[in-house]
């Protein structure tokens, strides 16, 4: 079974590096991008299969996530179990009670941080 991934930064380099290590940790991954909120909007509702997991970027529609977290919260709730946050070093996303629960990495990554928080996020992969 192929592990199905969305990415979602604007960081082209984040989903060539993002690329690289998934390929590396899952046997038979499928990768899809998505740019911008209204890209991960579209990759969401246009899925022809669910996806296993969901990086996405914090700041992926500005600087405080605010959109990105009231679809995840709302409409695509479905999600946060699949879910897990890339995002610098904002303080405020350890109190935030909208994402608690939701597994975050820290940009810069180790790959051994990803590959740890990855893998547990992805219990169906």
């Amino acid at each position: 079974m192929s592990v199905r991934v969305l990415v979602a930064d604007d960081d082209l380099d984040v989903h060539e590096f993002l690329r690289d290590v998934l390929e590396i940790s899952f046997d038979d991954v499928e990768i899809h991008k998505a740019l911008d909120q209204e890209a991960f909007r579209r990759s969401i509702e246009g899925a022809d299969a669910p996806y296993n997991l969901i990086l996405l970027d914090y700041g992926l529609d500005g600087p405080d996530g605010t959109r990105v977290i009231e679809l995840l919260n709302g409409e695509f709730s479905r999600l946060r179990d699949r879910t897990v946050f890339l995002d610098g070093l904002r303080e405020e996303m350890d109190t935030d009670e909208r994402v608690k629960g939701i597994p975050i990495i820290r940009k810069p990554f180790s790959l051994d941080t990803f590959g740890d928080i990855v893998k547990k996020a992805c219990v169906t992969c």
